[in-house]
């Protein structure tokens, strides 16, 4: 039995199959009707002229189509979706990432209304969520208050101190929430991730929003307590810069995640260690010090608007790995 080669797949097609109009189960497209007719009329003779026009098709259809069909259209490549067996975590800083401004201004603001401090106290916390929200976050300034909502707290119960919370979240947190952050620790959550703030605000303050949020939970600054009566006095360090990188990577230890698979979103240059620690960062509504290090780095700048939203949150579709539904 001749065959022949075809000078772009470089098959031998048996002149055989061709007399039966099959090429792997197929007809071709090229074949007319009156090559039809002489292959139903089974002329040996012009066998040769027929697999010459057979293979030529074949050749200038190949140019236009792929795939052992050449009369369809090449079907849309089909990637896998990424997958992970282990806890994929996401974390969030909540001072003007998650809302606008600062959240520790929020529980002085209410302990003066329930005159808890005094108008040189709130004085004090206005003007630095002033200098916050203008100039981004100031190390010096957000740790003096920070200390004093720390001595706010003391000598009250941590009930009293979670139903002030809640006053916070519902009259002035949930206002401030930027939606487009929001939004993003949706997308993670439907990926089956973990999603964790990582704050310096007091845990009872970060509790709420979390547990408002619908958010797995919080990593915030601890206030030692005695018999349920919180003394003022911290318990740990405050959380703040290299402390969130350190409580990130214990708690991925824990939970048994891989920091390369891990996200975390944040606006301050003082977040740079979170940041490094984990394989996918984002810096969010970013001061101009992190802004030059993400740009530096490589890493993705969103800012607050809806471009920025579709184009992060494209990214978490595209790169994050989906857990797996048998984990949880």
């Amino acid at each position: 039995m001749n065959a022949v080669v075809d000078e772009h797949y470089g098959n031998l097609i048996p002149v055989l199959c061709v007399k039966f109009f099959v090429i792997e189960n197929r007809l071709l497209g090229n074949v007319d009707h009156e090559l039809r007719r002489e292959f139903s009329d089974d002329a040996s003779d012009h066998i040769p002229s027929i697999v010459t026009q057979v293979t030529t098709g074949f050749r200038n259809q190949s140019k236009t189509f792929s795939g052992h069909d050449p009369r369809i259209m090449p079907m849309p490549e089909v990637t896998t979706p990424l997958t992970s067996q282990n806890a994929v975590l996401a974390f969030f800083d909540v001072d003007n990432t998650l809302m606008r401004g600062a959240s520790v201004y929020y529980l002085a603001k209410e302990a003066w209304r329930r005159g808890i401090v005094g108008w040189r106290d709130i004085s004090r916390f206005a003007w630095h969520q002033f200098r916050f929200i203008s100039v981004g976050e100031n190390h010096k300034h957000m740790a003096t208050a920070r200390e004093r909502a720390l001595a706010i707290v003391g000598g009250h119960s941590e009930h009293t101190l979670f139903e002030l919370a809640e006053q916070i979240y519902e009259r002035d947190i949930l206002p401030n929430l930027w939606p487009e952050t929001v939004d993003l620790t949706r997308e993670h959550l439907a990926k089956g991730h973990e999603v964790w703030l990582v704050t310096a605000t007091p845990q009872f303050v970060a509790e709420v929003i979390a547990a408002r949020l619908g958010l797995t939970g919080a990593l915030g600054t601890r206030v030692h307590a005695k018999d349920g009566i919180l003394t003022g006095e911290l318990d740990g360090h405050v959380l703040h810069g290299d402390e969130k990188a350190v409580v990130a990577t214990e708690l991925a230890e824990r939970l048994g995640a891989d920091l390369a698979e891990c996200w975390a979103y944040s606006d301050s240059s003082n977040d740079i260690p979170l940041l490094t620690a984990v394989g996918h960062r984002v810096a969010v509504n970013a001061d101009a010090k992190l802004t030059h290090h993400a740009e530096k780095m490589g890493w993705q700048v969103m800012p607050l608007n809806r471009a920025g939203l579709k184009e992060a949150r494209k990214r978490v579709k595209r790169e994050a790995k989906t857990v797996r539904k048998s984990r949880r």
